[in-house]
């Protein structure tokens, strides 16, 4: 381990560099003396602090490059290699290799810090090489720009996550999708119902037919007022769209009776999926690692295999309060 800080501050997320331990027996010590690279992986954490969130809040698309990114990110990811460059330099020195191979690994805030980073390292040295994995990533680059990185960036979307398809224009959209939905019908079908419900829980109140028939017709011309605020919203422009996950996307779904995969354009990703889990599939435990115990179980016929780590020891303790 040469480097690890779990504090954050606005565009410098909390993150550790380390490199590959040597082998201790002999014949793959040589093996590995042989190689002509240096193996160094650099892991980001993803949002945990308020220092955090406000690079997520810089959600902006600016120029990077020949393209767009999502302007905190992309510092988050600039500040990354030009903090562990010099020590890069260092490294490749004193281990007599040719070149460095870094491996960058981030979930969520991490996950699009690790490619901005990823690109950066393979555009501005001739001595680094750079893969990135990321999990969860935010719409981080536009269209074009993002499926140039799929031989070097691979990211992956559990399911129904939220964060990887959103962005200013898709929370907008979604806005004007809402207000555009005619919910007449379905709001006087529950009016109904719920006055059955009533019926027969307060017999003493009971409705007649006529009665309840003249009540949803009262109703249903109240609600012919919003026909000119529905159409309004249906004739609005949707915004076009700016950024989008990176590289090579692998999305896990469920297909109903457990969890499948397959390779996905990023244009995926280009609008919210309202679903209940949309939240928790981002997340760690409740999302990406529920998600991989599933498959690992399919994949091994397993139905009580567990990961070696528990998650949860993963989990930050809270510090006691201090007394004062």
């Amino acid at each position: 381990l040469l480097y690890a800080t779990v504090e954050s501050k606005p565009s410098e997320p909390a993150h550790f560099l380390a490199v590959k331990k040597e082998f201790k027996d002999k014949s793959l010590k040589q093996q590995q003396k042989q190689q002509d690279y240096l193996e160094v992986l650099l892991v980001v954490r993803g949002t945990k602090e308020i220092e955090d969130a406000l690079s997520d809040a810089l959600l902006e698309a600016s120029e990077y490059g020949d393209g767009l990114a999502h302007h905190g990110i992309a510092k988050s990811g600039k500040w990354i290699v030009e903090k562990h460059l010099p020590t890069l330099k260092t490294l490749l020195k004193e281990s007599g290799r040719d070149k460095i191979k870094v491996d960058l690994v981030g979930h969520s805030l991490g996950a699009g810090t690790a490619a901005i980073a990823c690109m950066e390292f393979n555009a501005s040295t001739d001595f680094v090489e750079a893969t990135s994995v990321g999990f969860g990533c935010p719409a981080l680059l536009n269209k074009d720009l993002a499926e140039k990185q799929k031989d070097t960036i691979t990211t992956i979307i559990n399911d129904s996550d939220c964060v990887p398809r959103m962005s200013g224009a898709t929370v907008c959209n979604l806005l004007l999708d809402v207000m555009s939905f005619d919910f007449r019908e379905m709001a006087l079908n529950d009016v109904d119902i719920f006055m059955h419900v009533v019926d027969r829980n307060m017999p003493n109140t009971a409705l007649s037919e006529s009665k309840r028939a003249e009540m949803l017709g009262w109703l249903k011309d109240q609600m012919k007022n919003m026909d000119g605020d529905l159409q309004k919203a249906r004739d609005q422009k949707r915004v076009d769209l700016e950024l989008y996950p990176p590289g090579k996307c692998i999305h896990f779904f469920r297909d109903g009776v457990g969890f499948s995969a397959t390779y996905v354009p990023n244009d995926f990703f280009r609008e919210l999926d309202l679903q209940r889990t949309m939240v928790d599939d981002h997340l760690i435990p409740p999302g990406y690692n529920k998600t991989f115990v599933e498959l690992m179980r399919t994949y091994l016929n397993d139905s009580k295999f567990v990961f070696r780590h528990d998650i949860n020891s993963l989990r930050a303790e809270k510090p006691e309060n201090k007394k004062k």
